[in-house]
């Protein structure tokens, strides 16, 4: 089985080991990265380029002059892979590897083996390291969605998810109407399919990650009270979803 792996970037020379990529591409023949620079300001694209030079054919690059978010860096780089027949999974990771190539090969495995899934992501115990405001915060926004959109998931908006290759188009047709919540736009998108059946929810498989090294939990201010119930409703009248 060939697997696609996109890896949105935007200013991420600093946080890309190019030699943690190389080692895993030249063990890993069946997989092929295509890196999205979304209009980075530093010098991500040259240090993208030179790992192409060195491993040119496990790797595509796609590039936007200017910044038009991570949504839409990952909408594309997916959709240029589907092109690809021979890709038969397709997901997407961060480009700082906060998940690891061990688990994120886990996940492709298990999908692989369990066909009644065609959706797999990674999600993560709550951190009791965090301070409270950071926490409180999260566990808001997380009830809320829960709540809203019935997602029976932990962490819905993590950075790995995996995608049989079935599963692109009901994904990944168009836009996402929410920037900022796109991660659960995409279990919308999946779950209000009904062709897929009874109950489509069930189709999706959550992977706990067990490694927090390197992860950094993301900032969270009071921007987070506004725009995750902002976006919860353009989602939920966006697609004028029965929940």
């Amino acid at each position: 089985m060939n697997y696609g792996i996109v890896v949105p970037c935007y200013n991420e020379s600093s946080r890309l080991s190019k030699a943690s990529f190389k080692e895993f591409i030249n063990s890993h023949k069946d997989y092929h990265f295509c890196f999205v620079n979304d209009g980075s300001k530093d010098n991500t694209l040259d240090l993208l380029k030179q790992l192409k030079e060195e491993c040119s054919n496990e790797i595509s690059i796609l590039n936007f002059p200017e910044k038009r978010g991570k949504s839409s860096a990952i909408l594309e780089g997916i959709q240029f892979l589907y092109s690809v027949p021979s890709f038969e999974q397709i997901g997407f990771l961060d480009a700082d590897l906060s998940v690891s190539f061990d688990e994120y090969k886990e996940m492709n495995q298990l999908l692989e083996c369990n066909t009644s899934y065609s959706i797999i992501f990674g999600s993560r115990e709550r951190n009791s390291e965090r301070g409270f405001f950071r926490d409180f915060v999260s566990q808001i926004g997380k009830r809320i969605i829960r709540f809203t959109f019935r997602l029976p998931f932990q962490e819905a908006r993590c950075k790995a998810k995996i995608f049989r290759r079935d599963a692109i188009p009901v994904v990944f047709h168009k836009e996402f109407v929410s920037k900022w919540l796109f991660n659960v736009e995409i279990f919308v998108r999946f779950i209000n399919n009904y062709q897929l059946g009874y109950r489509p929810v069930r189709r999706i498989l959550e992977y706990e990650l067990k490694h927090r090294k390197g992860f950094k939990e993301p900032r969270l201010n009071l921007i987070d009270f506004i725009l995750v119930p902002r976006d919860v409703f353009k989602i939920y009248f966006g697609y004028h979803s029965k929940f």
